[in-house]
């Protein structure tokens, strides 16, 4: 009885059928911008962020052309390499090269951190 009557005063809402995809409310972000470059001649941004996420915008409408996740808890650093067409990304240890216009994966590789003291 008592249940009843606060899930009644409390409602419920719901979408019909034809709603759904119109009325969502997810939304993409990138993060803290922590480098940038932008594209010779195309209107797009190159970014990285400290929530390790490398990502391009496009500069037109300022919708996200491509996102990715990069290594959990590792800041991301980037560098925007016109020959080739590469955007070049360093997460953790490892070094990524993406396609500047699709934002697909080109290569990775794991490379060694240096510990801050020299070698002789």
């Amino acid at each position: 009885g008592l249940a009843l009557l606060i899930l009644g005063i409390n409602g419920v809402s719901a979408l019909y059928e034809d709603q759904a995809g119109t009325f969502d409310w997810y939304k993409s972000y990138v993060g803290y911008v922590r480098s940038a470059s932008f594209h010779r001649s195309k209107p797009r941004l190159f970014l990285s962020t400290q929530q390790g996420v490398a990502a391009a915008l496009n500069l037109r409408d300022g919708s996200i052309a491509f996102r990715h996740k990069q290594a959990e808890g590792q800041p991301t650093t980037s560098l925007l390499v016109d020959q080739p067409a590469v955007f070049v990304t360093l997460a953790g240890s490892t070094l990524s090269g993406w396609d500047q216009t699709e934002g697909v994966l080109k290569w990775a590789v794991e490379v060694p951190l240096s510990t801050g003291t020299p070698q002789p």
